[in-house]
């Protein structure tokens, strides 16, 4: 079996725990964590590669950095690992830095006090805020490692910034963001691992049996969220390494 290695925003933090609770679950894969920090630090450049292209080196000041090679972290732990990667796909960045109370999709205006954005006006706000991300799961996939993103849980409807949006809007600009990346990391051949449909509302939201074990973290997921992300990335694993004992086969 391939190590896995997961690295990326802080949404992994409820994958971890997870893992710490239930060791189990990994079956004897070796599984490595690797969180860099705020999911902010992605909206501007945060990585750099290396001139023959052999490494791709994050350089955010707020960050717990990485390098990674051709065979994957720059040390035994993560050679010939799958990197599942939780970052592009985080649509709380955009929700929470856009005024969404205020402007809106136009086909969304009830008002004469919201300011109405074109479709290319949204598309390029999404792409404002991903582009980087996107551009650097692109980056790791060039090395020729085994990559899958995955996508991070939408919000929960008792978040502040939720709140304080009209809920089709919320949800409309999260549907649009994540139709948007995926179509552009499907366009560089990087798969997704989609967040579990069971943890999702029939509104749209996460399901506040989700919620974070501490009552103030409005944002984050829990044990028994990133339990059921967890299954789904080492599904994921086990299907590659199917293939590639069928190749070798």
């Amino acid at each position: 079996m391939m190590p896995l290695a997961l690295i990326g925003d802080s949404h992994l933090g409820a994958v971890k725990r997870a893992f710490e609770l239930s060791p189990e679950l990994a079956a004897g894969r070796q599984l490595t964590f690797h969180a860099f920090g705020p999911g902010g630090e992605a909206t501007r450049p945060f990585f750099t590669v290396s001139p023959t292209g052999a490494q791709v080196v994050t350089t955010a000041p707020r960050w717990r950095n990485l390098t990674l090679d051709r065979q994957g972290f720059a040390g035994p732990e993560g050679q010939g690992a799958l990197i599942a990667m939780s970052l592009p796909l985080n649509t709380a960045r955009i929700l929470r830095t856009v005024s969404w109370d205020r402007h809106v999709p136009w086909e969304l205006q009830v008002s004469e006090a919201e300011l109405p954005l074109s479709r290319q006006t949204v598309q390029a706000l999404i792409e404002q805020d991903s582009g980087h991300a996107v551009a650097y799961a692109r980056a790791v996939a060039a090395l020729g490692l085994s990559l899958v993103v995955i996508e991070g849980p939408r919000c929960f409807a008792h978040a502040p910034y939720v709140q304080r949006l009209r809920p089709e809007v919320c949800l409309e600009i999260d549907r649009r963001y994540r139709v948007a990346v995926g179509a552009a990391l499907a366009e560089a051949g990087i798969a997704v691992v989609p967040q579990p449909a069971g943890t999702i509302t029939p509104q749209g939201f996460t399901d506040p049996a989700y919620r974070h074990e501490n009552a103030s973290d409005a944002h984050h997921a829990n044990a028994a969220y990133g339990r059921q992300v967890l299954r789904a990335v080492l599904d994921h694993a086990a299907r590659l390494d199917m293939k590639k004992s069928g190749a070798a086969g």
